[in-house]
């Protein structure tokens, strides 16, 4: 390659300078012309400022401890009221406040300058015990009076905690929790019609994985616990209204409501008769997969409802024998998860064996147990305090399990039978199953009518 001489180097530099300068002229040209229409387009579309708002705040009508506040503005083309509370907590307040602005956000994003605008964010305010509260935030952007954005959010205020408490916090991290929350969610969609459309949601699918996410949005009052779901290709919310007495016991202890000594689950049409005598049936350590459908089909003979005290691990096999239980008009009672003397146990483990039990019972049948039953009646006062149901023993106990003998057990009833009796069989040994046939026509043909433990304490009350 041929090199160029010296003395021509310098004229080379030069004309390659010239022609970058030359290049970064022509650069500044074309941008100042291309730039400047768009600076004008973007001048003109540019987003409309919300004016200035009139703000009043007033102590709540109905809850004095909570502020109200109303900022207003009555513009002819942007025109909005946000009416919120504030707790007078800093962080409730601050995240309440940050809802507020991201509504105003979305509002100027979707105003329109040719049309007139409107933004609407109301607040209801739901008691739930003492102290404790559910705000709604409703948020609607209209345009000509046409809705165009609407959304809901839900916070859970602990007022002696100055907290807003997620949905995770209420079930105090559980996972267990939650998937027995979702379990009576399906048991309850499935039982009730009005509910029907449900029943193809995605949180209704055997594949749908349970996410403390899916659960954030949530109302308490004094009978519900609803859950707000947002379901595939609509953005409407799904509102599933749950009985609290089916599930406050999943709550940490804080938010549960007072237990009644014995939930009231009477039928309606039950009829008290003092003038008749009258035995409680009850069968503990079930359900046993081969003998408690053969006493189902027993008690179905004589129009005979009794008393099922289950244990939850016997529950998670054969959830659909504690589901026929409650389908056939019995009770379910909890008698613990692995049947243990609770005396000589933790204070862990015992409301660990009662609270397992009891979510599975719910998990099967979506329905909480109406009384408990100590594993052998071994209570004192410290358990008993522990345990949120009343502790229901027996007077006439068949000694079933240790002679497991039909005889003997016909024997042991009819000598010992009396009024407002509660009778204690086990649903697990098949001399039970073989003893029941001829222990219900003996005892019908000595005049007692047989009831449920919780129509028997309608007696005794």
């Amino acid at each position: 390659m041929e090199r160029k001489p010296v003395s021509e180097m310098p004229k080379f530099y030069a004309s390659l300078i010239a022609a970058i300068g030359v290049f970064i002229i022509l650069c500044i040209v074309l941008y100042t012309a291309f730039s400047k229409p768009t600076a004008e387009l973007s001048k003109t579309a540019a987003s409309p400022v919300l004016p200035e708002a009139t703000i009043t705040e007033s102590t709540h009508a109905d809850f004095p401890t909570l502020t109200s506040v109303t900022e207003a503005a009555n513009d002819a083309q942007l025109s909005y009221t946000l009416q919120y509370i504030l707790t007078g907590s800093s962080l409730p307040d601050a995240l309440l406040k940050d809802d507020i602005e991201q509504f105003k956000k979305q509002y100027i994003e979707l105003a329109s300058n040719d049309t007139t605008n409107n933004l609407t964010v109301e607040t209801s305010v739901t008691p739930y015990m003492n102290d404790y509260y559910s705000f709604t935030l409703h948020k609607r952007i209209l345009q000509q009076d046409a809705q165009i954005s609407s959304e809901l959010k839900h916070y859970f205020y602990d007022a002696p905690a100055q907290k807003f408490v997620t949905f995770k916090q209420l079930l105090e991290h559980d996972e267990a929790r939650l998937a027995t929350v979702l379990a009576v969610v399906r048991q309850f969609v499935q039982k009730n019609k009005q509910l029907a459309s449900l029943t193809n949601a995605p949180f209704m699918s055997s594949d749908y994985i349970p996410k403390w996410e899916h659960f954030s949005q949530f109302t308490l009052s004094k009978h519900y616990l609803t859950l707000s779901f947002v379901t595939n290709g609509t953005p409407a919310i799904a509102d599933v209204a749950l009985p609290i007495r089916m599930v406050h016991h999943l709550f940490a202890e804080a938010y549960r409501l007072p237990a009644p000594e014995m939930e009231n689950i009477i039928p309606a049409d039950y009829v008290l008769d003092p003038s008749k005598k009258r035995v409680a049936i009850t069968f503990d350590d079930g359900p046993h997969e081969t003998v408690t459908p053969q006493v189902l089909d027993t008690l179905k003979k004589y129009n005979v409802k009794a008393t099922f005290y289950v244990l939850g691990q016997r529950v998670v096999n054969n959830p659909h024998l504690a589901r026929r239980i409650l389908d056939e008009g019995h009770e379910i009672g909890n008698h613990t998860w692995s049947h243990p003397d609770l005396v000589k146990q933790s204070d862990k483990v015992i409301l660990d064996e009662y609270n397992r039990t009891t979510n599975i019972i719910v998990q099967a049948t979506g329905a909480l147990p109406s009384s408990f039953r100590a594993p052998y009646g071994s209570i004192n006062a410290h358990v008993a305090s522990l345990v949120p149901l009343k502790n229901v023993l027996w007077s006439i106990d068949t000694l079933d399990w240790k002679h497991r003998d039909p005889e003997q057990t016909l024997k042991i009833v009819n000598e010992l039978l009396h009024n407002n009796a509660i009778i204690l069989m086990h649903d697990i040994h098949q001399p039970t199953a073989d003893a029941l046939d001829r222990v219900l026509a003996s005892i019908q043909a000595a005049g007692y009518e047989m009831v449920t433990i919780s129509e028997l304490n309608a007696y005794l009350q």
